[in-house]
């Protein structure tokens, strides 16, 4: 959806209407006990059923790749590692 909504914006496709809504974290949002809180919060809107903690546990797991963190939990377009 983001592409076509990128395409309609650019004028590279016909604007049929498509309604886009996405909280993205700053691109400066860090991966840190600091930052993962507040960031996850302003992202999930009023999205408030998410777990917190559990998607905190989840970005600090050193298991998870950063990239997999950023795309998932912080709803970053990022280019994969």
């Amino acid at each position: 959806t983001r592409e076509a909504f990128e395409s309609t914006q650019s004028g590279r496709a016909l604007d049929t209407g498509l309604f886009y809504d996405s909280l993205e974290a700053p691109a400066e949002a860090l991966l840190t006990e600091e930052w993962i809180v507040p960031t996850l919060e302003a992202g999930r809107g009023d999205s408030t059923w998410l777990d917190i903690d559990r998607l905190k546990a989840s970005i600090l797991d050193t298991r998870n790749p950063p990239s997999r963190s950023r795309r998932f939990w912080f709803n970053q377009i990022i280019a994969a590692e």
